[in-house]
């Protein structure tokens, strides 16, 4: 499993097993990360881990939320994503009759951007 992955469902587990800790602003910051996490591709992850040797190395997924949530940046990368992921769930639903998923997507993007460089 790859990190991007593992930082998802570590937050996922962190909102399940912490409902009743957890503010509703911090569970909003959390799902928000998430969302945002979702449409960052695998070597873009990567490149902000590279980039972010600032980060205390114990408290990485700490830190990198807390980046991640006040970064409007990848929110807007983010949320272009998710539109043209919906839009392209419709299309393959109705033209080739399957769900698209999100792995296929994320693959998708990948595949642009090896072949923009």
């Amino acid at each position: 499993m790859n990190q991007r992955i593992e930082h998802i469902e570590s937050l996922e587990n962190l909102v399940k097993s912490q409902t009743d800790n957890l503010s509703t602003i911090q569970t909003k910051s959390i799902l928000e990360v998430i969302g945002i996490l979702t449409f960052i591709t695998n070597v873009e992850y990567t490149n902000l881990i590279k980039q972010s040797k600032k980060f205390d190395k114990d408290n990485f997924i700490v830190e990198l939320t807390q980046f991640l949530t006040d970064d409007i940046h990848w929110k807007k990368i983010s949320n272009k994503r998710k539109t043209e992921f919906e839009e392209l769930k419709i299309c393959y639903m109705n033209e080739e009759g399957r769900d698209f998923k999100m792995n296929e997507y994320i693959y998708m993007l990948e595949g642009i951007m090896r072949k923009s460089k």
